[in-house]
């Protein structure tokens, strides 16, 4: 299993495992429980018209929820049945500026 298949997955990551990511060469910072904090809080995605939404209910489970945030500026009304190819679009988005972030935060973007 990759780092990509964890980050994205937080069906399968335990955000209670302490990770860190340590410095390989000179100017790289480590950075403890960084995946857990990217991976296992609420995060939202917004677009020109839609709000990708992805947080635990009150249950623990993960709940993913899409908005059109013209039509329904109060976010009452979750459409991502309706659209499931737009929300499967916003959290790639999502995956891949919050990979971003890593990259940045581990250095890797500065090699």
């Amino acid at each position: 299993m990759n780092i990509n298949s964890i980050l994205f997955s937080p069906e399968i990551f335990d955000p209670s495992v302490a990770l860190a990511v340590t410095p390989t060469s000179p100017g790289r910072i480590a950075v403890s429980n960084l995946l857990a904090s990217i991976v296992a809080c609420p995060r939202a995605w917004p677009g020109n018209r839609y709000k990708m939404v992805i947080h635990e209910n009150k249950d623990g489970n993960l709940l993913k929820e899409l908005f059109d945030i013209k039509a329904d500026s109060a976010e009452t009304t979750n459409i991502i049945e309706r659209f499931p190819d737009i929300a499967k679009r916003m959290e790639e988005e999502m995956k891949d500026w919050q990979f971003s972030v890593l990259e940045s935060l581990t250095g890797k973007d500065y090699q």
